[in-house]
């Protein structure tokens, strides 16, 4: 990281123009503010989301001679201090709102009492930003629509959205048409809902009493993000900094006058706007550079210039391949999963007759026997026709169909479900899939070649249950006895066995259409300058429901009449590379440059720039520098008459732009201790401003600890990041402390 200042100019007569301060109360939003003169603004911060403003206040009580007056009067403190509070300045514009929230706490500093006996001391209030006001209502019922016009209450929360098994796409629960409360509600229309359709339904039903918040801004970006999910229980505030995602480029912060509505403004983090894939994302509406040769007043402009987020290579890669194929006994591709010693024992079992025999046989230790085949140790993964079964994925996402990718035979894993779809009985149904499919040669069928479903022929003939077995790459055919699939091997035995049951099928002319995971992942590689080099930085981004299904050529699909169905050709039945080349080329993008923040103090009160602006740079004639980042937070601190004014950046969830479920933390790559790392960040970003009821007797709560931590603080963004070590430095997981800090 580099820190580059840019030095104070030389001394000019322009300064920036001083605000005049007063702070107004009321109690009731509705109402009419009132100021309380005296009533003293010490320092107050104005975030973005997912952050809380803040603001505090002091009240000097005893008898005390005011700065504007000649004689003592005697000061109380204030009886009801629990109201809403505005930071009022008024500069050549006239008059208007720095800062607003509402007064939750206080605390009295008691310095005795005068020569007359009368109590002095000092009144402090905290107050934080009308964001706190969301963060007391949680969502806990929901309002459906029962009928055409007719909506009710209950007492669940839905998820927004669902999606089924086997990575099916948004299923809506969302009725067609707006109510008369003007939004959307739960319903069978089987619409989706976008982020913007949620938050508006959340703050309609759910929001506080007396007070309105509406979206404002960029909030028609809300439009283009769908998405499962789960807000039962989160308070409004939680939602929406889920629903308005700085990971996804938005953000957020409220805006008021004082009085009527309160705006939830979106932004854009983004300086120009670009496309990508045909989705367009749009720029700030917001946006400044600021120019300090005449700035007399600036204390330190400091830019943190951020290469960590450059990269020479970006793997963007989904779930691994499945691929569906057609294997047999016959071709060698199957075989008997079982060993002599265990079918001789099975032949004979030693029993006083063949009831005996045959009761011997359903036990456990015989399952494998004539039941369950298994992939070859051997196998080259090609179909009996020589076609490759795991087609080899090129960098760019293409596939080379005449070539395998390497392949390891150790843990091959067959899926319980083929990537076929079974025929749907009502329309706009979900689709269910297919098991694997298992024929077998009928010696008694005079139907076409003779060939039946083993788990549904003929009912007059023995039927079996198909089971795959995950662990070795294995189909058991389960059938009562086993020796109903032991034709031509089981009554050629010598000496002839005993049993009951003479077998009707030969295991070995069963057909079976699988599906398995193969070894590579359906991935898109860039290279930054478009080529390699020799050791790249590299990133991957992980989306694990990003699917390619394959069907190798010459697959059974369909067994009918005694006859085979073969799909001849090869076929993609399911192709999520397009979404993950956009993912690359907006990664490419977001990570071929470096990020920056900027710090810049200013020794006066302005109220220019306000949080979720875009900062585009910084300087002066003779050197400028690129900020091309968001306005977070301001600070003023009236005592010391300053303004501090920060711009942040975030990692950009870039697989959050599609209709991808599953991705939130890009470095993550997939391990659960960037998900949780990620998620303790955010939670501190939202508690950093809401203070810490202490227990009786204590001074903090905390966590218990390791002996060993080290902790990382920075101090620019305020964040603090507690993490166990071992003795030899690394890593044990995230700790969480929640405490007051000096």
């Amino acid at each position: 990281m580099a820190i580059q200042q840019i030095y104070r100019p030389v001394k000019s007569d322009v300064v920036s123009g001083k605000l005049q301060v007063r702070v107004l109360l009321k109690s009731a939003w509705t109402g009419e503010w009132t100021e309380k003169p005296y009533l003293q603004p010490v320092v107050a911060d104005q975030c973005t989301g997912p952050s809380v403003s803040r603001a505090e206040f002091v009240w000097h009580y005893g008898s005390i001679l005011h700065e504007d007056a000649t004689a003592y009067v005697d000061e109380v403190p204030i009886a009801e201090p629990y109201q809403f509070v505005q930071i009022q300045v008024m500069n050549d514009a006239g008059r208007h709102a720095l800062w607003i929230g509402k007064i939750t706490e206080q605390m009295l500093d008691v310095h005795g009492s005068d020569d007359d006996g009368n109590a002095r001391g000092d009144q402090r209030l905290v107050a934080y930003g009308l964001e706190h006001l969301l963060d007391r209502h949680a969502i806990y019922q929901a309002w459906i629509e029962s009928a055409p016009g007719r909506v009710d209450t209950i007492s669940h929360v839905p998820d927004f959205n669902v999606r089924h098994k086997f990575g099916l796409a948004l299923a809506g629960n969302r009725s067609s048409a707006r109510e008369t409360a003007g939004c959307y509600v739960f319903g069978s229309g089987g619409s989706v809902w976008t982020n913007r359709d949620i938050a508006e339904y959340i703050l309609k039903y759910h929001q506080p009493d007396g007070i309105i918040f509406e979206l404002s801004g960029q909030f028609a970006l809300l439009d283009n993000l769908t998405a499962v999910q789960k807000l039962e229980g989160l308070t409004i505030l939680q939602a929406l900094n889920k629903l308005i995602d700085h990971h996804r480029g938005l953000g957020w912060t409220l805006r008021t006058s004082g009085a009527g509505v309160v705006n939830i403004h979106v932004f854009s983090i983004f300086g120009e706007p670009f496309s990508v894939g045909g989705t367009t994302f749009v720029a700030n509406q917001e946006q400044a550079s600021f120019e300090l040769d005449d700035a007399i007043d600036v204390q330190q402009a400091l830019v943190r210039l951020n290469r960590s987020s450059l990269y020479d290579r970006i793997i963007v890669q989904g779930a691994r391949m499945k691929s569906c194929f057609t294997a047999s006994v016959a071709s060698g591709i199957l075989e008997p999963a079982w060993n002599t010693d265990e079918e001789q024992a099975y032949l004979h079992p030693g029993g006083a007759d063949e009831t005996a025999d045959d009761e011997t046989r359903r036990s456990k230790d015989f399952e494998r026997v004539y039941q369950t085949l298994r992939i070859s140790q051997s196998w080259d993964w090609l179909t009996s026709e020589g076609a490759p079964v795991n087609p080899l994925i090129n960098p760019d996402g293409t596939l080379d169909e005449t070539q395998n990718a390497p392949y390891w035979n150790f843990a091959i894993r067959l899926l319980r479900q083929l990537p076929l779809a079974k025929a749907a009985s009502l329309i706009g149904s979900q689709p269910e899939y297919q098991p694997p499919i298992i024929a077998v040669r009928d010696p008694q069928s005079e139907v076409g070649a003779g060939y039946v479903l083993i788990d549904s022929p003929d009912p007059a003939r023995p039927a079996g249950r198909v089971v795959p077995i995950d662990r070795e790459g294995a189909i058991r055919v389960e059938m009562n006895p086993n020796h109903l699939l032991g034709l031509n091997h089981f009554d050629t035995a010598t000496p002839e066995p005993y049993s009951a049951t003479p077998p009707e099928y030969d295991y070995a002319t069963i057909i079976a259409t699988l599906c398995l995971e193969t070894d590579q992942h359906i991935r898109i590689i860039t290279d930054r300058g478009g080529s390699p080099q020799a050791s790249p930085s590299t990133l991957v981004i992980q989306v694990d429901d990003a699917e390619l299904w394959y069907m190798a050529p010459r697959t059974m699909d369909l067994v009918r009449d005694g006859c085979i169905r073969w799909r001849v050709e090869s076929e993609v039945l399911r192709d999520d590379r397009p979404k993950l080349r956009l993912i690359a080329a907006l990664a490419s993008a977001w990570y071929s440059q470096e990020r920056a923040a900027l710090q810049l103090s200013l020794a006066n009160l302005v109220d220019w720039s306000p949080p979720g602006s875009y900062v585009a740079g910084v300087g002066t004639s003779w050197q400028l520098e690129q900020v091309g980042t968001v306005v977070t937070r301001k600070r003023w601190d009236f005592l010391r008459q300053t303004t501090t004014l920060q711009t942040g950046f975030w990692e950009l969830d870039v697989a959050g732009f599609t209709d991808v479920p599953g991705m939130s933390d890009l470095r993550s790559v997939g391990r659960e201790f960037h998900r949780h790392e990620r998620d303790i960040r955010e939670l501190q970003e939202h508690v950093g401003n809401l203070a810490v009821r202490h227990p009786a007797g204590g001074s903090g709560i905390t966590t218990t600890m390791p002996k060993l931590y080290r902790s990382v603080t920075d101090e620019l963004n305020g964040e603090i990041d507690v993490q166990a070590v071992k003795s030899d430095n690394t890593l044990i997981g995230p700790v969480i402390t929640l405490g007051v800090l000096p």
